[in-house]
């Protein structure tokens, strides 16, 4: 049961899409045996791999916060937060 892997664009609505997509994996009630636990295995590192890439979301807009509250202007303070998190290509295409 092989689903065509989603393009990762690397943005958070990328990310929770393919989350979603994991569950709806996970929840399928044809798995059993070592395809459930391949599964599993599967989802616990994507869970792992998406708490890093909230984790490091979550860096950024504090550094945004930050630098705004000591008076650098917002758009500044964001640029320079998304190129912290290495943000700066996808997160102009992005819509989150």
């Amino acid at each position: 049961m092989m689903t065509e892997k989603p393009k990762v664009v690397g943005s958070l609505a990328s990310l929770s899409a393919y989350l979603f997509e994991q569950l709806d994996r996970l929840s399928n009630d044809d798995l059993s045996g070592e395809e459930l636990k391949a599964e599993i295995k599967r989802t616990q590192a994507l869970t792992n791999t998406a708490q890093a890439i909230i984790h490091n979301a979550q860096l950024g807009l504090n550094t945004a916060k930050f630098m705004t509250a000591n008076g650098m202007a917002p758009e500044v303070a964001s640029g320079v937060a998304m190129k912290l998190i290495g943000g700066g290509e996808n997160a102009d295409k992005s819509t989150d």
